[in-house]
């Protein structure tokens, strides 16, 4: 719905509410290898 609505403040903050913690993120430094090694 967040992309339907992304211009509507209203439904974007009821459609919001109760979502949770936010995702963690990963220092690239500190993975264990290197994009181009995994393929990417």
């Amino acid at each position: 719905m967040a992309t339907t609505y992304y211009n509507d403040p209203k439904i974007l903050v009821e459609i919001s509410e109760d979502l949770g913690d936010a995702m963690y993120g990963l220092e690239i430094k500190n993975l264990e290898s290197n994009f181009a090694e995994r393929g990417w």
